[in-house]
């Protein structure tokens, strides 16, 4: 069965956005550019479309970001902002275009109204706060176009079902046959497939932010409510290791691999110190070991993501709510790494996401360092992976605003796309260093 991906991600009026900007994206998607140009607020917009689907909330403030409210959003003198995301499946796709805007009495975004596009038509959902009953209203405009009334302020949390399993009788309103003709025309969408577009149950988000944890000598289990910023995924490993020894197996032949092509440690150890209730974290580095707090600290930034990556889909798997695909955004894993393992993290996570045995992920990696993109670029020469499959996007400021210029590869990794500007700093100061 075909995957269902999300191929795009577009925002209007955001902060340093304007005029709408479009982020094509990859099974590997790196994003680059000066400071303040955008890219941690792609990463946050994409985490909290997926979020509202799969939670039925609307956060902008779940960590591991933080965009604040309505006017900390809204690019200034604008009121209102405009997010869509394009689903795919197989080759049909579908757009959800959020409008958002604010309510008086809150502080953070509402959204005014969702937009469901199909290639043939449109199903509009706003919010009529004058209505009082909790039936939805429908109306039927030309050429499949319909627009759904609901009795409430805002769609910060509704009840698509309506999507999924239409129903006249759910439906209000004084024309039966636009009623009618919505429900034909959704049934007809979900004959086949379902319906694949509402990807609540199909597709999971997960952000790690550039400082993921400190590390500690000794880790409690009473204490894992309390282990922010990556140290919880510890404790998930320490349960993987006592409780599951073919998973743990798995999970340290992996670990060892990265460690070694890396030159970052030979092997990690999660041993007792008690009965039970604490464990601490061991690294094998040439020969000595250490507890992790006496170790470099860019191992025990990156171990909480190395860990995830490769644990959360198996935990995942041993759940009822298994979902087909993970996007994972990561902010400048490249911090406290020596080069070396920046190469060597891409070509793992390039790995990771051609894997067909656990719940595929693609990965949005917000990067300033080179190293990543040239080991993206000899993985591809390597038909490790398909140019297809892996794009770079280039945020460039232009005046007072940010535009994203989508660049690709072909199957010698040539970039394709690229504008004039991209790299004009690192050409000026390698002239400078010559005499030029």
């Amino acid at each position: 069965m075909p995957d269902v991906s999300i191929s795009k991600l577009e925002v209007e009026n955001v902060r340093c956005f304007g005029k709408k900007q479009v982020l094509n994206i990859h099974p590997v998607t790196m994003l680059v550019g000066e400071n303040s140009t955008g890219k941690t607020t792609l990463l946050a917009c994409l985490d909290t479309l997926v979020r509202y689907f799969s939670s039925k909330a609307l956060d902008f403030n779940f960590p591991p970001y933080d965009m604040g409210g309505f006017q900390d959003i809204v690019r200034a003198g604008c009121g209102g902002f405009r997010l869509t995301m394009t689903v795919c499946f197989a080759r049909d796709e579908v757009d959800w275009s959020f409008e958002f805007g604010q309510l008086p009495e809150k502080p953070t975004p509402t959204i005014k109204s969702l937009e469901l596009r199909f290639n043939d038509g449109k199903v509009t959902m706003q919010a009529n706060h004058n209505r009082q009953d909790n039936r939805y209203l429908v109306s039927k405009y030309k050429n499949n176009t319909y627009t759904i009334e609901f009795s409430r302020k805002a769609l910060d949390t509704i009840d698509l079902t309506i999507l999924r399993e239409p129903s006249v009788h759910t439906m209000a309103g004084d024309d039966f046959a636009a009623r009618e003709s919505l429900v034909s025309y959704l049934q007809e969408k979900i004959k086949n497939h379902g319906a694949w577009w509402l990807i609540d149950d199909t597709i999971r988000s997960w952000g790690c932010a550039p400082v993921r944890t400190k590390p500690r000598r000794t880790y409690h289990t009473a204490d894992f409510g309390q282990l922010s910023e990556g140290g919880g995924v510890l404790w998930h490993a320490a349960q993987v290791n006592s409780e599951d020894k073919q998973a743990w197996d798995a999970l340290q032949k992996n670990l060892r691999y990265f460690g070694h092509a890396s030159g970052l440690f030979d092997d990690i150890i999660i041993r007792k110190v008690d009965t039970g209730s604490s464990f601490e974290v061991l690294v094998n580095i040439r020969g000595h070991q250490a507890n992790i707090a006496n170790v470099g600290y860019g191992l025990s930034q990156i171990l909480p993501t190395l860990l995830e990556r490769h644990f959360k889909p198996m935990y995942h798997a041993n759940t009822r709510e298994l979902p087909r695909k993970i996007y994972v955004q990561l902010q400048q894993p490249e911090v406290h790494l020596h080069p070396k393992a920046q190469a060597e993290l891409c070509s793992l996570l390039a790995s990771l996401s051609r894997r067909e045995d656990t719940v595929k992920q693609s990965f949005l990696i917000e990067t300033h360092g080179d190293q990543l993109i040239n080991r993206l670029r000899i993985e591809i020469r390597l038909k490790n992976i398909g140019p297809d499959n892996a794009s770079l996007a280039y945020l460039e400021a232009t005046g007072n605003a940010v535009r994203i210029h989508n660049i690709s590869f072909d199957e010698l990794a040539n970039m394709k796309g690229v504008p004039e500007g991209y790299r004009d700093f690192f050409l000026e100061e390698s002239d400078r260093l010559h005499g030029f």
